[in-house]
């Protein structure tokens, strides 16, 4: 699955043409460079969220023409979060179109700072802005009312999640809560590499989680190796490992 790595600071494009230019120039680099030449890549398609019919229509563009998966969510940039209505039509799209919505964190260029060390940024930076779209999201309840919509949170872990579902679930009310969501398919985290996944799979089932890599940047060089690594962990069991590794990442972007 290829994403983006610069491109996923687009939210932050403040010229909303130029947002757009950048969004079907890269998806168009990525498809001739690589998708075209190799079928078992498969992309993510960058979207310019700061013109939502425009976002709709390089989404259908993306996954009819180009053969995407899914679209990407930037976790911070915008000036409203992703479960305002406004975003709606996008999901809608993707609810159409059965391709799966990716809500990618990356470091702020305005939070830089707020921090006084580099480690510190690297800790949190992630982390603080999944937790607030997560979060809005959810209480938007956008994805009770698009059974097909699925949306993964990437680049924070998941650690984070279950702190969060039990401060939520209370104050829900009607609205479809996260751990239906799960049950549902509809909402998915990326881990593996933390300390805490063992314990994570306890709290959240092992249906919603799957193993994901910065390679080749973030010091991962070798795939073969990181995956290994993974795979010979003793905390946790076979079958988690084949869901996290294989059946859930497949469920999710419709493999």
């Amino acid at each position: 699955m290829v994403y983006p790595t610069r491109f996923m600071h687009i939210g932050q494009v403040g010229m909303v043409d130029f947002a757009v230019d950048l969004s079907r120039a890269y998806n168009d680099y990525l498809y001739d460079r690589f998708l075209s030449q190799e079928s078992r890549l498969k992309g993510i398609a960058v979207l310019p969220l700061q013109d939502v019919a425009a976002a709709v229509a390089e989404l259908r563009r993306a996954v009819k023409d180009y053969g995407m998966v899914g679209g990407l969510l930037p976790a911070d940039g915008l000036p409203r979060p992703l479960g305002h209505q406004d975003f709606y039509p996008l999901y809608e799209e993707a609810n159409r179109l059965g391709c799966m919505m990716a809500v990618h964190s990356q470091n702020s260029l305005r939070n830089n700072d707020l921090f006084l060390w580099r480690h510190e940024a690297a800790t949190l930076a992630h982390v603080w802005p999944q937790m607030r779209q997560f979060t809005n999201l959810m209480f938007s309840g956008v994805l009770g009312r698009l059974p097909d919509l699925k949306i993964a949170f990437l680049e924070a872990g998941c650690g984070w999640v279950p702190y969060l579902m039990s401060k939520m679930e209370p104050r829900m009310g009607e609205l479809l809560r996260p751990s239906k969501l799960i049950e549902r398919g509809q909402i998915y985290f990326q881990c593996g590499e933390e300390m805490t996944t063992s314990r994570d799979l306890e709290l959240l089932g092992d249906d919603c989680l799957f193993w994901a890599s910065d390679f080749p940047h973030e010091g991962i060089v070798d795939m073969a190796k990181a995956v290994k690594e993974f795979l010979d962990r003793q905390d946790i069991s076979d079958g988690a490992k084949r869901k996290i590794s294989y059946d859930n990442p497949k469920r999710l972007y419709a493999l």
